[in-house]
């Protein structure tokens, strides 16, 4: 069994220091609350359904329950990562997953202005 590491936090190069000092140990305090036995891409998966969902949303003019749920989607998005790494449950696969549902904000923003 891996060495569980959730919670600590360490300087990621080329982000801001809002990220650095703010919200990535916010999100390593996040990741303590995790269960090991709750997979990565289950997070990674979940947080593509609060993003989807939060788009939906937007359209029906829905905001500030939209934008709860687009944090949310920030926060999973940023945690699935960081609980696979302190919970040695790493994959190219969830590499793989992760890429386009973290895309998928970037892709849908210019839809979402045009309503």
């Amino acid at each position: 069994m891996p060495e569980d590491k959730r919670g600590e936090h360490t300087a990621e190069k080329g982000s801001t220091v809002l990220y650095d000092y703010v919200l990535s140990p916010l999100y390593d305090q996040v990741t303590v609350l995790i269960p090991a036995s709750i997979t990565p891409n289950s997070i990674t998966l979940f947080g593509g359904a609060l993003c989807a969902t939060s788009f939906v949303l937007q359209q029906q003019g829905r905001f500030a329950l939209s934008a709860l749920l687009f944090g949310l989607y920030l926060v999973a998005d940023n945690v699935d990562g960081k609980h696979a790494r302190a919970t040695g449950q790493t994959s190219e696969w969830g590499a793989v997953l992760c890429a386009p549902i973290s895309a998928r904000p970037r892709l849908i923003l210019p839809f979402s202005a045009s309503r």
